[in-house]
């Protein structure tokens, strides 16, 4: 009972540490940054380039903070640099064209009608585009914001240890994008959010990436 105790502050202790680095870091970047801090739509774009150099479980944290402006701004240049990529077929960037034809700011406010309505159509689009990508391609493409280094496989700190302690959740158990064929997304008692997982990470976080042999 001491021990579980004792983990319990250890884990809410390095949750607290982690929210105030990334907090930290972002708002250094305002300061530094003072000629990019916003244009029209409320983007403070130094956070959004500040953002994209943390490493993978600080970046889910620090997305947190941002506004629906920056998300879009965030995903939007995610988007148009997969379009980029060498390793993007032009089937693939055909779809990934159409999708971002259908992203728009209001996708990352579901508390509004205009919100709901875009929810709907990507999924509409995920349904029709998935095949297109291998399982692994889609995964990093669209639920990850690390660069994609190459089409066999995910950075290596994008993948978690099974047997490593995550106090926050990391997936969503609906949509399961788990990284890696032996890893799926389970209901535990991980400390859920309601944005930052999925598709775009704009699905709640109530889960965590397990092995199925676990």
């Amino acid at each position: 009972m001491h021990l579980n105790s004792n983990k319990s502050i250890q884990i809410t202790m390095r949750k607290l540490f982690l929210l105030s680095l990334a907090s930290l870091l972002l708002s250094f970047s305002c300061e530094t940054s003072s000629t990019e801090e916003m244009n029209d739509l409320n983007i403070d774009l130094s956070k959004v380039e500040n953002l994209r150099v943390m490493k993978h479980n600080e970046q889910r944290i620090a997305y947190r903070l941002l506004n629906k402006d920056e998300k879009f701004k965030l995903w939007d240049d995610r988007l148009s640099s997969l379009i980029a990529l060498p390793s993007t077929t032009e089937i693939q960037k055909k779809s990934i064209i159409n999708l971002s034809k259908i992203l728009e700011t209001e996708f990352f406010s579901s508390n509004n009608e205009k919100g709901v309505s875009i929810n709907e159509e990507i999924k509409g689009w995920i349904i029709e585009n998935e095949s297109k990508f291998s399982r692994e391609k889609f995964i990093l493409y669209f639920t990850t914001l690390n660069e994609v280094q190459s089409d066999n496989g995910a950075r290596d700190d994008l993948v978690l240890d099974p047997g490593e302690d995550i106090e926050d959740c990391e997936c969503n158990e609906l949509e399961d994008y788990c990284i890696g064929i032996s890893f799926e997304c389970h209901k535990t008692k991980c400390d859920d959010s309601y944005k930052g997982c999925g598709f775009l990470w704009n699905s709640s976080c109530n889960g965590e990436c397990e092995h199925k042999d676990a």
